[in-house]
């Protein structure tokens, strides 16, 4: 199979070199079926795979409600009310955030809630963190598979109870609008260009979060793991700096690879629960295409998967991935 690379940001969460070598229970040779008695081509069978692998992962973020991947999210909010909270003991503000995990807090911005247009007072660096880091994603050796958290703690001041603004008479709930520019998710990409045993850079597709900004303003890199069924096989990895904020770039990594690596294998430290879910995910839309389209293969003392059972499996598997608010 030759795998190519997929448009920036856009790596599914399961790959069809994974498919067609990992034990899903899916004969996926006999996908797409021959028509007219002509066999289809490699390069259209990769391409309908591909489709599959998409479709599968769309329907991984649309069971938990929000993409897994790791994204650059801006969202506004007004407080204090139940997302914008003011902690009683030591005047902190709290934001809880639509995505998680959060990763990273990159700028906050706050504004009276009644002034149009908004007269926006941005938060200096330093002023905001994540409440609850994800342990063993970053500075770690080993991706973790720690959930973390969706709350954004920020300086005193800036909201209130009551809620005052120089000049203005306000009081009461929401009267701040408050601004959140975050990092969530697990950080996720696929190779852009051939990698060799030894080399220390990588070229990827999507740099988001796999380096951020720590509380105490250092920079700080995610472990990961090139899955590659067809070449060398899986091997950790461990960033260290990155080319690009977002986007393509290079990864500078902390060891040197053992293996050689082709263009398009996947790099990501998304715990492996999602992962398998994603290619459970796959199967189930094979057999909605049409029951002659793939087989899922039964074993003893099982009974032969349907795609709905393939869904239930997988949502049971995405459980704790789900958005909370």
């Amino acid at each position: 199979m030759t795998v190519i690379p997929w448009p920036a940001g856009h790596t599914p969460y399961v790959t069809p070199d994974q498919l067609t070598q990992w034990p899903t229970g899916c004969q996926w040779s006999t996908f797409p079926p021959a028509t007219g008695g002509v066999q289809p081509t490699p390069a259209q069978k990769y391409a309908v795979l591909a489709m599959i692998c998409m479709q599968a992962s769309q329907r991984v973020d649309q069971i938990v409600n929000q993409p897994l991947r790791s994204v650059e999210t801006t969202e506004e909010l007004s407080g204090p009310d139940f997302r914008v909270t003011v902690q009683w003991s030591s005047g902190n503000g709290r934001f809880i955030a639509a995505r998680w995990p959060v990763t990273q807090v990159l700028s906050m911005q706050v504004a009276p809630n009644s002034g149009w247009p908004r007269q926006w007072t941005s938060l200096p660096a330093g002023n905001f963190e994540p409440e609850y880091p994800v342990d063993g994603l970053y500075g770690a050796s080993v991706p973790s598979a720690n959930s973390g958290g969706q709350a954004i703690l920020f300086a005193p001041g800036y909201v209130t109870w009551p809620c005052g603004w120089p000049g203005q008479t306000v009081s009461g709930r929401q009267g701040f609008r408050v601004s959140a520019t975050y990092l969530s998710g697990w950080p996720h990409t696929c190779l852009t260009a051939a990698a060799s045993a030894g080399d220390t850079t990588i070229s990827v597709d999507d740099c988001t979060g796999w380096v951020i900004t720590g509380t105490s303003g250092t920079a700080i890199g995610a472990a990961g793991v090139i899955y590659d069924a067809l070449g060398g096989g899986m091997e950790p990895v461990t960033c260290t700096t990155a080319s690009a904020a977002t986007g393509p770039g290079t990864l500078t990594l902390a060891s040197p690879l053992s293996y050689d690596h082709g263009t398009g294998i996947m790099v990501s430290a998304m715990p492996d629960t999602a992962i398998w879910a994603a290619a459970l995910l796959a199967g189930r839309a094979a057999l909605i295409r049409g029951a002659t389209a793939t087989v899922i293969q039964t074993t003893g003392g099982r009974q032969q998967k349907t795609a709905g059972g393939l869904d239930d499996e997988a949502r049971e598997m995405l459980t704790t991935f789900r958005r909370t608010v």
